[in-house]
């Protein structure tokens, strides 16, 4: 029965092992090997529309019992749990949460990087995790070399098998001298920094 739901994408990837006191709901997303889930807490509105005998503003601390062990992160937090199927909890109405389970512990972030002067761009690519074959997402924040965030040129990038690489041109009265690169894993909170020797363009 359990083979028929999962092949019809309807799964569960645990259950509250002490009936909280207030409703709360469950959503579960499965990617390659990585799963993830999040917890909702219906609202005092929503509650009451639902006739809930029991509402509470305090959080309800109980347990999270996983279908099977994983290396947990809280990636609201970015608290590395353990490789467990048991994870404590605290929950609160209006106070989303979100879990990452795992096959492996994020432990390795490679990272390389350089300019190049003749389209003056910073070039950077790197790999998450060897075994990854899933798509992550690493927040790049860059900094000018005064230490200033340079807003504009921070961005989001996807990896594809646990790979990434991307190049951004900068603008031709940019600051030369060394630019900063700020690699965060959204997941784990797992965070690499490099150095970048900006010059001036290579004119043609």
């Amino acid at each position: 029965m359990e083979k028929f739901f999962n092949d019809a994408g309807i799964f569960r990837l645990g259950y509250l092992k002490n009936k909280p006191k207030n409703n709360y709901e469950f959503y579960f997303f499965r990617k390659g090997e990585a799963k993830y889930i999040g917890v909702i807490g219906m609202g005092m509105h929503a509650q009451k529309r639902e006739n809930s005998p029991v509402l509470s503003e305090k959080p309800d601390n109980t347990t999270l019992k996983l279908v099977e062990k994983a290396h947990v992160y809280n990636v609201r937090t970015k608290e590395y749990m353990g490789y467990t199927d048991i994870v404590p909890v605290s929950l609160k109405l209006d106070h989303p949460e979100f879990f990452a389970l795992l096959p492996y512990k994020v432990e390795k972030f490679d990272v390389s990087s350089k300019y190049e002067a003749d389209n003056h761009s910073i070039v950077y690519s790197g790999k998450v995790n060897e075994k990854d074959a899933n798509e992550r997402l690493i927040m790049v924040n860059v900094f000018e070399p005064d230490g200033i965030l340079s807003v504009p040129y921070s961005h989001k990038i996807w990896t594809v098998k646990g790979a990434f690489y991307n190049v951004f041109p900068l603008a031709l009265n940019d600051k030369s001298g060394k630019w900063k690169l700020e690699l965060t894993d959204v997941i784990s909170g797992f965070k690499v920094q490099n150095i970048v020797e900006v010059g001036r363009r290579n004119n043609k």
